[in-house]
C-alpha cells in the first residue's frame, strides 16, 4: 500500500466535510491560493511543501477542541491560527518532518507563515463576496488590500498578479476541488509510512468523537482487537497493521448518523435503527475517494456483514467475505460487547462468550477465529478502552 501526503490530506477532508462543510471548504481554498502565492515567488520545493500542508491543517486545530460552535469568520481564528494547527502538527509526526517552519509566534514569522496568514485572511474575505471571482477580480483583490495593510509587499506583488490570472480564479471556485487540489498538490510524490498513516487515523477518531461520545474508544479499540487478532493468527507484521488500520477507520461513516440516534439512551425506533445501518455504507463511499486505500477498504466497510448473508449493506456471504474481513467484524462486536454505551454498561465476560457463541452456532461468525477470540480473551480485553471481568 502506497500512501502519499495527499492521500492522507485527502482522508481528512472526507471525515471534516460531513461534520464541518465550511471548514473544509475554508481549508481547502486556503491551501490553493497559498499554493499559488508561493509558486508566483518563485519559493523552492521544500518552502511549497510547507505553505501548502499548513494552509491545508491550519484550522483543524479547532476541531480538537470545542468546534461544535465555532464560526468560521470568528476573531479566534485568525487571532490563534497556528495555535490549533500546532496542535494538529504536534501529534503527527509525518507533518513535522515534511514542515519544519511552521506556526511560528509573529515576532518571528517567516515568509512561508505569512503566505498561509495571507491565504486564510484572504479565503474568509472572498467567503463574504459575491460569486463569481473571476468578473471582478482586480476589484476584489484591490479591495482586500484596501482594509489590510499589514502584508509582505512580495505577497501583495504576487496576489496582484495572481488577479490576472483566469486559471487561478477558475480552480478556486471549482465545485470539484478536492480533485483540481490532487492535480496541483506538491505533495502527491511524498509517501508516508503505515505509522504514520495510524498517526492520522488516530486524529480523525478525534475529530469523529465531536460526533459520537463513544466513538474515539470504539474504533481505537477495535484497531488493537484487530490488529491483536492478526498477530495471534501469524499474520505478518504489515498485514497486522494495515487490519489495525482497517479497524480505525471502519466506522468514519457514522459523521452522516445524527448524533442524537448515535447518543440516544434507550432501545431505537425502526427508522432510527434503519438511518444508524447507513453507516458502513458510508465508511465504504468515504474512503473509496482515496484510491490507494483500496485494499482495506472492504475489510472497513464489511464489519457488519455476516456469513450467512444475513448481515449489510450488502448482505454478503462466507464465499464473499475474506478472511480479514472476518476478523474486523468479530473484532468489532467483541468491543462494542465489552465497552460502555449511551444505553447499556459492558457485558461481563461470561456473557459476551455465550453470545460469540450462539453467533458462531447460527452461522452469523467464522467459528476458528471465534475460538481463537477465547482462548487469548484475557490479551485482547486489555485491547478495550474499558474492561468488565468477572
Amino acid at each position: 500500500m502506497k500512501i502519499s501526503v495527499q492521500d492522507c490530506l485527502n482522508l481528512i477532508n472526507v471525515v471534516v466535510e460531513p461534520l464541518f462543510s465550511d471548514l473544509a471548504l475554508h481549508l481547502r481554498q486556503s491551501s490553493l491560493i497559498a499554493f499559488y502565492i508561493a509558486r508566483n515567488l518563485k519559493l523552492s520545493d521544500a518552502q511549497i511543501k510547507d505553505v501548502f500542508i499548513s494552509a491545508s491543517l491550519h484550522d483543524l486545530g479547532l476541531l480538537l477542541k470545542s468546534a461544535q460552535n465555532y464560526r468560521l469568520d470568528a476573531e479566534d481564528i485568525l487571532g490563534g491560527y497556528y495555535l490549533n494547527g500546532l496542535e494538529v502538527q504536534n501529534e503527527i509526526a509525518m507533518f513535522n518532518r515534511i514542515s519544519n517552519s511552521l506556526y511560528v509566534q509573529e515576532s518571528n514569522c517567516t515568509l512561508v507563515n505569512d503566505i498561509v496568514y495571507f491565504s486564510d485572511a484572504f479565503e474568509l474575505y472572498l467567503n463574504k463576496q459575491d460569486e463569481d471571482f473571476i468578473s471582478y477580480s482586480e476589484t476584489l483583490v484591490e479591495d482586500f488590500f484596501s482594509r489590510h495593510s499589514d502584508f509582505r509587499h512580495e505577497i501583495v506583488d504576487a496576489m496582484n498578479r495572481l488577479a490576472k490570472d483566469d486559471v487561478f480564479w477558475l480552480r478556486l471556485e471549482s465545485s470539484n476541488m478536492h480533485k483540481v487540489l490532487q492535480r496541483i498538490s506538491p505533495l502527491r510524490d511524498s509517501y508516508v509510512t503505515l505509522e504514520d498513516l495510524k498517526d492520522i487515523c488516530l486524529i480523525l477518531a478525534r475529530i469523529v468523537d465531536i460526533h459520537s461520545s463513544f466513538t474515539v474508544t470504539h474504533s481505537t479499540s477495535v484497531s488493537h482487537v484487530a490488529a491483536k487478532i492478526a498477530s495471534l493468527m501469524s499474520y505478518p507484521q504489515e498485514q497486522q497493521q494495515k487490519i489495525g488500520i482497517a479497524g480505525y477507520l471502519h466506522d468514519i461513516g457514522k459523521v452522516y448518523i445524527p448524533s442524537e440516534i448515535l447518543n440516544k439512551e434507550g432501545q431505537l425506533t425502526r427508522k432510527e435503527r434503519a438511518l444508524m445501518k447507513k453507516h458502513s455504507y458510508k465508511t465504504l463511499e468515504m474512503l473509496s475517494y482515496i484510491k490507494s486505500l483500496q485494499e482495506i477498504i472492504p475489510w472497513a466497510a464489511n464489519h457488519h456483514e455476516r456469513l450467512d448473508g444475513s448481515g449489510y449493506p450488502f448482505g454478503l456471504n462466507a464465499n464473499e467475505l475474506d478472511e480479514t474481513s472476518r476478523i474486523i467484524a468479530i473484532a468489532d462486536m467483541f468491543t462494542a460487547l465489552t465497552e460502555d454505551r449511551p444505553y447499556r454498561k459492558g457485558m461481563e465476560l461470561s456473557q459476551v462468550v455465550d453470545i460469540l457463541d450462539s453467533e458462531v452456532a447460527q452461522g452469523k461468525l467464522d467459528g476458528l477465529i471465534v475460538d481463537i477470540v477465547k482462548r487469548n480473551i484475557y490479551a485482547l480485553f486489555d485491547c478495550v478502552g474499558k474492561i468488565i471481568l468477572k
